[in-house]
């Protein structure tokens, strides 16, 4: 089996298969959500199947890929590779657990929250960089979601 390396390949053609990956992943990422919204009226299943069985496929494509190219783990850093790990798998299990509450259109707008909660989160873990403006603009992100979110609770 000769797999091409990509890796020395001209720069526009490492760009394309980067584009590539990076629509694929947010593809299948989107079709999952849908797969479960079908197979809710056929099958209940906890979101926590869905979030390890991702995990597990992810693991299981991430390692194949390194042991047909050859390469080898150097993790640093351990404690940023544990807090992320934590908080990726949290992330994922609530944006399935939105799926299988709520709509598949209200739980992707959730999903793309995730910048403001960066900003949020760096305003506490980042202290020489604290914008009061950055802040703001987070405020009025969240009111824009709650609005669109859940128009009907501001009328009634």
């Amino acid at each position: 089996m000769n797999i091409p390396n990509v890796a020395s390949g001209s720069a526009a053609s490492r760009q394309a298969v980067g584009w590539l990956a990076v629509f694929g992943s947010a593809f299948f990422f989107y079709l999952a959500t849908l797969i479960i919204r079908w197979a809710a009226p056929y099958a209940e299943i906890a979101p926590a199947y869905f979030v390890f069985s991702r995990f597990l496929l992810g693991f299981i494509v991430v390692a194949t890929t390194m042991i047909v190219q050859g390469q080898r783990l150097q993790p640093k850093n351990y404690h940023y590779l544990i807090g992320r790990t934590v908080a990726n798998t949290l992330a994922v299990f609530c944006f399935y657990k939105a799926v299988a509450v709520g709509s598949v259109a209200e739980a992707n707008i959730l999903n793309m929250t995730y910048p403001l909660f960066v900003a949020l989160f760096s305003w506490f873990f980042l202290r020489n960089q604290r914008d009061v403006f950055s802040l703001v603009i987070v405020g009025v992100a969240f009111a824009g979601i709650w609005l669109v979110l859940s128009p009907w609770s501001m009328v009634q």
